[in-house]
């Protein structure tokens, strides 16, 4: 989830919890599940938040807040070197499952009646450094890759999009109602 929407935000010199927004709450509810099922507890209540009140861009999300870890301490320090601007750290190694929830959290598949599918992966926030080290490790999966320096986004060519499909697996059927569109190429 840290190459997508979630944080690690310190909580104390001595631990940190896990943070997740998202504008759908059964995804946050189905986040807290699976995090529950690898021993990570929610602090409190699943929260919604009104954001930009009053204006064109108002929006509702459901936040996530995890209990403080020492654990996550060391996540914070590996994504957080400076404390501020989130990387991708240089030992992280994708697999399916993370690959999978970018994929969910940042990604787009785009289709047009013009042109064969295209999956986007969103890097806006990290650095190029990062954005070189995820392009390498997905050319390794054997797909191809594009950059867009410009916005500094992850493409996946049209000839790799059943490839990435096949790799990150069929999305959670618990999600399916909100996300299964990903997959519709």
């Amino acid at each position: 989830e840290l190459l997508g929407d979630g944080s690690v935000i310190r909580a104390s010199g001595r631990s940190a919890f896990y943070s997740h927004g998202s504008k759908y709450k059964d995804y946050v509810l189905w986040l807290a599940k699976e995090f529950k099922k690898q021993g990570m507890e929610q602090s409190g209540k699943i929260r919604k938040a009104v954001n930009y009140l009053g204006t064109e861009h108002a929006s509702i999300t459901y936040q996530y807040h995890s209990l403080a870890y020492p654990e996550l301490l060391e996540f914070r320090k590996r994504f957080y070197p400076g404390g501020g601007k989130k990387i991708v750290p240089s030992d992280l190694t994708l697999d399916p499952i993370k690959v999978r929830q970018w994929y969910i959290g940042d990604g787009r598949l785009t289709k047009s009646n013009r042109q064969r599918p295209t999956i986007v992966l969103y890097t806006c926030a990290f650095d190029p450094i990062s954005t070189h080290r995820l392009m390498d490790q997905l050319t390794e999966i054997g797909l191809g890759v594009t950059l867009q320096p410009s916005r500094n986004q992850i493409y996946i060519r049209t000839n790799s999009v059943s490839k990435f499909l096949n790799y990150i697996g069929p999305c959670p059927k618990e999600i399916v109602h909100i996300y299964g569109y990903k997959w519709d190429s």
